[in-house]
Order: structure tokens, then sequence, then C-alpha cells
């Protein structure tokens, strides 16, 4: 069937394994909600050719706000003049965590980070210069219930004998 595409595209060659990819029909909606096993990439608006490009966009664990490990790395960027990159991790409304980047403070790109909460929200400003913006590539993995077992059992520990 044919399809009627508006604006820039670009096309991916899947090589191995299997690959969902799901359309919005509103391309100006920032908040996408995803599941935990979920993989993707974020790019700027026309990631790869030179242009005015800014991005924003909230990756939200679930409908139900589980705590989840979202992790994520940067795979291109181009920081010119006083663009800028910020990278931020709430839990429940609260943001413990926040990277920011731009030409003094570059990322190390190909690196994994990662941070446990419920949203993840991606901001990419290029102050109206020409870039070619940047691509991002993240996971959503479920919570390790270890780490919330330990701590409880050295509190218990400490309350009892104390």
């Amino acid at each position: 069937m044919p399809q009627l595409v508006f604006g820039y595209f670009k096309t991916f060659l899947l090589t191995d394994g299997n690959a969902t990819i799901t359309l919005n029909e509103n391309v100006r909606r920032d908040d996408m909600w995803k599941t935990v096993g979920s993989t993707g990439f974020i790019s700027s608006d026309n990631y790869g050719t030179y242009t005015l490009q800014n991005c924003h966009v909230k990756l939200i664990s679930s409908p139900q706000n589980p705590t989840v490990e979202f992790r994520w790395s940067i795979s291109q960027i181009d920081l010119v003049g006083d663009s800028w990159l910020q990278v931020s991790g709430n839990i429940h409304g609260y943001s413990p965590w926040s990277k920011y980047y731009n030409a003094s403070n570059p990322p190390k790109l190909n690196s994994y980070e990662e941070f446990y909460g419920t949203e993840m929200n991606v901001s990419y400003d290029n102050r109206n210069l020409w870039s070619k913006g940047f691509l991002m590539r993240y996971e959503i993995e479920k919570n390790s219930n270890c780490m919330f077992m330990f701590l409880s059992f050295v509190l218990v520990f400490i309350v009892y004998f104390d």
C-alpha cells in the first residue's frame, strides 16, 4: 500500500532479529510511555543533516510508574557553539539525577550510564546554530529488588542489635 510521508524520513535496515516499530500520529507529543524491556533511540529533529535542531522527550516507565532502570548511551552529538544536551531522571516527580553536556563538557560517546527512576527527560538545543544534532540509545530494564532486600536486612540488623 502506498503511504503519504510528510517531512524528513530515514530508512533503517534490520540485519538480524526482530523489531517493533510504533508510529504515533501526533508528532508533537513529547511523552512516550515505555514498558520494561523497551529499547530504542532518541534523536534530534533532523539528526545527521546540518540544520537548526532541538528536541525534548520524556520517557515514562508506564502508566503505573514503577521504578525501573534507565540505561542510555550517546552515540553521536554535535555540540557547536553553546548548544547543550541535558538528561535528567525523575522518581515520582522528584528530580535527583541530571547530566548536562556542552562543548566544554562533552559526553563520553558509546558509554552507557544508568539511573533508577520513573521518568527520563532528554532536552537538546543548538541555540539557533546549524548542527547535525544527536543520537542516543536507551534501554528500560526491570528494577532489581536485591538492593531493596539488602538495605531492608541492614536496617533490621541495626535496629535489632542497637
